[in-house]
């Protein structure tokens, strides 16, 4: 039985399943040789591990291709992200309009527009907020919101709301205040992420891969970095194409016995040993009964 246990320990040791890029793309074979921009889609950024996206590499086979990671200050030029799904809810006690929105994804969401209608002239106050993982209904000053921003809904105007930092959201609540007022109807709800992409200098007739979502990295330190000034922003844009999760790589840490023949003689040895220790219990069960 001692055996059996250190054989396990050791087996335990000798393999762990390691931190690998879960997600890749190809880029889009360029016609000549030179610097082209990749718009990073919002489905593609969801499935960074990182707020700042370390994690994000360009290889071309084994080498990794050096890059600039772009966003553009444009507040009207945005991406779209994929339509989420909206209910709404009236809560007369409160005097509010809670309107859930619920994406597919965790996304990077920079900014929401609200299709509004209602009375021709209307101002309410409202809020995005987040849902609070800590509420408790039996908690007296529990909260089940973390409000993110405030604004206003004005009629005749569009109703846009930014929203600070880096993070990602999977669901939001939108609430409106209406004190006395008839509810607004809220017809749809738009969601946008930032522009943002990565130059780098792409070869003719050479295949390009971008992979992401691998844990705990850093950002990488390029020499290209020195040289963005001198890098045009507005050069040709190129697209990822065959989005698609990898399977992760198993990684092996014990120096001298990280061979695939030194794992499988370890799990074939651990398997005769049970199979061994499962015989002897059995046949002293038979022994005792007889």
């Amino acid at each position: 039985m001692r055996t059996c246990i250190f054989i396990l320990l050791l087996f335990k040791v000798a393999v762990s399943s390691g931190q690998s890029f879960n997600w890749q793309a190809d880029l889009a074979p360029v016609s000549k040789s030179g610097f082209y921009n990749v718009l990073l889609s919002p489905e593609l950024v969801a499935k960074t591990k990182s707020l700042e996206l370390n994690d994000i590499r360009i290889y071309q086979g084994k080498s990794e291709t050096p890059y600039l990671l772009r966003k553009k200050t444009d507040t009207l030029d945005n991406t779209p992200i994929p339509m989420p799904t909206v209910s709404t809810k009236e809560e007369k006690d409160k005097k509010q309009t809670v309107i859930s929105v619920a994406f597919d994804a965790a996304y990077q969401i920079d900014k929401l527009e609200l299709e509004v209608q209602g009375f021709k002239f209307y101002r309410r106050n409202a809020y995005i907020a987040s849902v609070n993982p800590d509420y408790n209904s039996r908690r007296r000053y529990s909260e089940p919101y973390i409000r993110l921003v405030d604004f206003v809904i004005t009629s005749g105007k569009p109703t846009l709301i930014f929203l600070p930092g880096s993070s990602r959201y999977e669901n939001l609540s939108v609430i409106i205040e209406n004190e006395d007022n008839p509810a607004l109807i809220i017809k749809g709800i738009k969601a946008y992420q930032s522009n943002m992409y990565l130059t780098a200098y792409l070869e003719k007739e050479k295949h390009y891969v971008v992979k992401m979502g691998q844990a705990d990295l850093e950002f990488p330190r390029y020499d290209l970095s020195y040289f963005s000034d001198s890098i045009s922003r507005t050069g040709p844009s190129i697209k990822v194409l065959n989005f698609r999760r990898t399977l992760p790589e198993t990684v092996v840490k014990l120096g001298v016995f990280s061979t695939k023949i030194w794992i499988w003689s370890a799990l074939a040895l651990l398997i005769a040993l049970v199979g061994y220790l499962s015989f002897r219990m059995i046949k002293e069960i038979q022994q005792r009964k007889s």
